[in-house]
């Protein structure tokens, strides 16, 4: 009888844990999938700048 009581109390927990994290608002990026756009500019040491870039 003891055991029955304690199942159904850890299926009450559980429920109820389960319950509030639904009801909490989500994240808009639940996966973490943001998108980052970088720009990635490589300057050689002792060469001079090109004026023009198309030579």
């Amino acid at each position: 009888m003891k055991i029955k009581s304690l199942i159904a109390f850890i299926a009450v927990i559980a429920l109820s844990f389960l319950s509030f994290t639904l009801l909490l608002p989500e994240e808009k990026d639940f996966l973490h999938k943001r998108i980052f756009n970088i720009t990635h500019v490589e300057i050689k040491d002792g060469v001079p700048q090109k004026k023009d870039g198309y030579r």
